[in-house]
């Protein structure tokens, strides 16, 4: 039997905190697997990435609203 694992719920002034982790993880695991040459790991972190950098743009743009 698995034990599941929840997050508890992010308040909205530390989202920003949250995607930032997750890009810089992202992409020192993209490094990492670049390195190893796992291609298709490496294509879904940069995506992971990119996706992350986003949501950073959009929470830094609703900050300054």
């Amino acid at each position: 039997m698995s034990q599941r694992f929840e997050e508890p719920p992010l308040q909205n002034n530390r989202s920003e905190e949250a995607v930032t982790l997750i890009a810089e993880t992202a992409a020192h695991l993209r490094g990492l697997a670049r390195h190893h040459k796992l291609d298709l790991l490496s294509y879904l972190l940069a995506m992971v990435q990119l996706e992350a950098d986003e949501h950073i743009k959009l929470l830094k743009r609703r900050k300054l609203s």
